[in-house]
């Protein structure tokens, strides 16, 4: 009775172990592919509603975690769901970064994350510093807006990525801009190696004469 007592107890350590491994501070292991936000932003656990720690969840974790965070991306398609662009906290839309982060893909061509055309992938805030490196970036699109993919306004580095049927549109009328970048936009320093783009456009809109494209007051 007192072994198999024993046997449980070393179990259960075991099992916390191997959950704090996975949640250690800044450094957090996605273990589903749903697209679900973090329950609680800032407790230092990434974890939407059913414990799981997902893409997202981590990257609003890592957002609340000051520091160098670090998330680690086990191969599978990692679909958005959640729509709702022009939020700056990744809890809908594109995955907001405002801390420093590195994204680590398990292999390039077999961890794939697609926006669905939702929105863009990512958008890097100014003095982050992130990479994002071993996986692909799919169906990124925004309106009126820059960057189909990738916005990035900090500093970043992309390597083994490739980047694919993602687009950007210029508002009608010329009013809001956009329109630049289908794959990436940046306003800040961007570094690439072994970096693919296929399959991504930039279109200008309709200017005020109604006439496309145009990208401008026109």
């Amino acid at each position: 009775m007192l072994h198999v007592l024993r046997t449980v107890l070393n179990a259960s350590i075991l099992c916390v172990v191997l959950f704090l491994a996975g949640n250690a501070h800044g450094q957090f292991v996605v273990n589903t592919t749903n697209d679900t936000p973090d329950n609680n932003p800032g407790d230092g656990v990434c974890a939407d509603a059913g414990g799981n720690c997902s893409l997202r969840a981590a990257v609003m974790e890592s957002n609340a975690t000051a520091g160098n965070n670090t998330i680690s991306l086990p191969t599978g398609n990692y679909v958005f769901t959640l729509a709702g662009a022009n939020e700056n906290v990744a809890a809908t839309g594109d995955l907001d970064i405002s801390d420093n982060l590195v994204i680590t893909g398990a292999d390039t061509r077999l961890t794939v994350i697609k926006a669905d055309s939702l929105d863009r992938v990512f958008d890097i805030m100014p003095g982050v510093t992130v990479t994002i490196e071993f996986l692909e970036i799919w169906q990124g699109s925004v309106y009126a807006g820059n960057g189909g993919a990738i916005q990035n306004k900090g500093n970043l580095t992309l390597s083994e990525l490739a980047i694919k049927t993602s687009m950007c549109e210029g508002d009608n009328g010329g009013l809001q801009g956009g329109g630049l970048g289908g794959a990436i936009y940046t306003s800040g320093s961007l570094e690439l190696s072994q970096v693919t783009i296929h399959s991504c456009k930039a279109l200008g809109g309709k200017g005020s004469n109604g006439v496309s494209p145009g990208g401008g007051s026109g």
